[in-house]
């Protein structure tokens, strides 16, 4: 009864959440629309997309499936990406499963957006920030 009480409590915090995140209609959308399950079988992509959706906080599903890119998203992408895109071309990934559903244009510009930070813009210091705690965790998968 505790348990079931105790998720309860995360579910709607979830839920508030997210209503205050991306609105009550797109909220309602998300939770109306089918979600795909998980496809990427290598080990190795899917590791790296999860450090990244832990940093962030975003939903595994979420990042890889949903079709509009908003926000702190776009930035979760090019995190993947500019990680991935050492061994792995957007085709490449595309084909594996991984953001299949978005432009190659648009991806590219996401992991511009991350080779592009710099320390002298103050909007990129979180992000550098951001990268090197990920740098870390990655190459720790990598070895």
């Amino acid at each position: 009864m505790e348990a079931t009480y105790e998720l309860s409590i995360e579910l709607f915090q979830t839920l508030a959440n997210s209503i205050k995140k991306n609105g009550f209609e797109n909220t309602l959308k998300l939770l109306k629309s089918k979600q795909d399950s998980i496809e990427i079988e290598d080990q190795v992509i899917l590791a790296v997309v999860k450090i990244v959706c832990e940093e962030f906080a975003i939903d595994l599903n979420e990042l890889i499936y949903d079709k509009y890119v908003r926000g702190e998203n776009k930035y979760a992408i090019g995190f993947c990406l500019h990680y991935l895109y050492q061994e792995y071309s957007l085709g490449d990934l595309q084909k594996k499963g991984l953001f299949k559903y978005k432009d190659k244009s648009v991806l590219s510009r996401y992991r511009q957006l991350i080779d592009k930070l710099d320390s002298k813009y103050k909007a990129d210091i979180p992000y550098l920030k951001i990268k090197d705690k990920l740098d870390k965790k990655i190459n720790e998968i990598k070895k």
